[in-house]
């Protein structure tokens, strides 16, 4: 389960809105806001791309994001 809070952080500190990172994230503005919500999981692949996207080098803050 993504700790939401945590993911909006690292969105919001690299300059993304959900808006702005669907594209980056080839999904619909829909589809992100239910899965930075937890409405919806992020896939391994998924979760990787927005690390690398929001710049999240760190294995611990990826884990911080995308484990529970």
């Amino acid at each position: 389960m993504i700790n939401t809070m945590k993911a909006k952080a690292a969105m919001v500190a690299a300059g993304y809105t959900q808006t702005s990172l669907a594209p980056e994230m080839n999904m619909s503005v829909n589809t992100i806001n239910s899965k930075i919500n937890g409405k919806t999981p992020f896939d391994v692949d998924e979760a990787v791309r927005f690390c690398d996207i929001c710049n999240v080098d760190s294995p611990t803050e990826r884990a911080e994001i995308f484990l529970p």
